[in-house]
């Protein structure tokens, strides 16, 4: 899986930096700009690219059940396709969702918690749930009656 990450992600930096033109760019919605016009022709076409990063740090400046000073650091990486069903293959209301996440760092809670009650939640919260590659969604949503009623499965 690292693999197949690593190089999604360079496709994506070789990509971008190919035509680079607008990335940057104050008025552009995309950070690593247009790829010339196919990401805005893919989008019209009803696929969506999202890649999202969130970073957290945390400091314990001397309390809690541990009183040395410290600093902890987590992120998370979210790599996701949004694709609207409705464009690409003309099912009316419809639409599939894969996002796939990779957590790192460490969690400041397991220095200032106390070890004989735990603690309910992470200080740091991309941090939870173990670090590591996971499938976060995988649905297929489908509106009824005019989109008035939506079916998907919950998580």
């Amino acid at each position: 899986m690292p693999r197949l990450a690593a190089g999604t992600l360079m496709f994506a930096m070789l990509s971008a930096s190919a035509v680079a033109a607008d990335a940057f760019s104050y008025d552009s919605p995309y950070m690593f700009g247009d790829w010339g016009g196919t990401r805005s022709q893919l989008e019209s076409e009803g696929v969506k690219f999202d890649v999202n990063y969130t970073m957290e740090s945390a400091s314990n400046l001397g309390g809690g059940a541990d009183t040395n000073t410290s600093m902890r650091y987590s992120d998370q990486w979210a790599f996701g396709l949004n694709l609207d069903l409705q464009k690409l293959l003309d099912w009316q209301d419809a639409q599939f969702q894969m996002t796939i996440t990779d957590r790192n760092g460490r969690n400041i809670s397991d220095q200032v918690a106390d070890r004989r009650t735990g603690m309910l939640s992470s200080v740091q919260e991309v941090y939870g749930r173990g670090q590591t590659w996971r499938l976060t969604q995988f649905w297929l949503s489908k509106g009824l009656f005019d989109n008035t009623v939506n079916l998907r499965p919950v998580a």
